[in-house]
């Protein structure tokens, strides 16, 4: 992915972040791999909100083709921390996932 792209995809998402927000949100709750007996609704939206926010901030100046680059080391923490609390609170790896993808 170019320069180019990379912001052109930065602006959509920082435009679009309530959309995007609303419709991945929409979009998990009509998913079987979401547990609402281990998540709340409102924590949800908020590892979800937070998720985004960190994907807008990591791509306003570093490359989706760069990940392993420092620009996303909040993105990776987050995602890391993530998995370990999901972990802990009994949810599957592919229920993990389902969240991310």
């Amino acid at each position: 992915m170019t320069k180019t792209e990379s912001n052109h995809l930065h602006e959509l998402l920082s435009k679009h972040t309530p959309e995007i927000l609303d419709e991945w949100l929409h979009e998990q709750q009509g998913s079987p791999a979401v547990r609402r007996d281990l998540m709340s609704a409102a924590d949800l939206r908020r590892e979800s909100a937070e998720l985004l926010a960190l994907l807008t901030e990591a791509t306003r100046s570093g490359s989706p083709a760069s990940i392993g680059g420092p620009d996303w080391t909040p993105m990776r923490e987050f995602l890391a921390g993530i998995s370990r609390s999901r972990a802990t609170a009994g949810f599957t790896p592919s229920e993990t996932a389902t969240f991310v993808l």
